[in-house]
């Protein structure tokens, strides 16, 4: 479970705080959707290959197929939600 806590905490809240520090130390005046693209990027749920890449290297596919799951679910919210403050 702790795994899972800390790849959601990494997906869904420091990587989209980074995304909105990019936006706001660009020097030049970024347009709706530029910002909106930079946000979308970084609030995407984690990619199914993910779990591919686990499978073959034997390392925990179970916890990736969960944590692929669990970022997809949250995606449905935080995606809206992070678009809308851009």
């Amino acid at each position: 479970m702790k795994y899972l806590i800390v790849s959601l905490f990494w997906k869904f809240l420091v990587w989209p705080l980074i995304g909105l520090f990019v936006i706001w130390i660009i020097p030049y005046e970024l347009d709706v959707v530029e910002r909106s693209m930079i946000m979308l990027m970084t609030t995407v749920p984690m990619a199914g290959n993910v779990v591919i890449i686990a499978n073959q290297l034997d390392v925990h596919p179970e916890k990736a197929a969960t944590a692929v799951m669990a970022s997809t679910l949250l995606a449905l919210i935080s995606v809206p939600l992070f678009i809308g403050m851009s």
